[in-house]
């Protein structure tokens, strides 16, 4: 069985739209709040791809995160 790279892929989106609602919560210049929230569209966007892919591959999301890590290494681990 191969590992679930698109719901590992799919799983740094979702880490990173958190991370971007945050981020635009604090902007304290409008023209910076909506730039920000436009990144975190895509990002939101990105994630719903990358699950619909996992799923059409059949794999589940959330994945184990120990396949991500292990099959990813440090990208994964830094980026989650």
């Amino acid at each position: 069985m191969s590992y679930p790279l698109f719901s590992c892929l799919a799983l740094i989106e979702e880490e990173t739209s958190r991370l971007y609602e945050e981020i635009v919560k604090k902007a304290e210049l409008p023209q910076v709040e909506v730039l920000l929230f436009n990144i975190l569209q895509g990002t939101v966007k990105h994630r719903e791809v990358l699950k619909h892919i996992a799923k059409a591959k059949g794999q589940t999301y959330p994945p184990p995160v120990g396949d991500c890590e292990e099959k990813m290494g440090k990208f994964f681990k830094e980026s989650i």
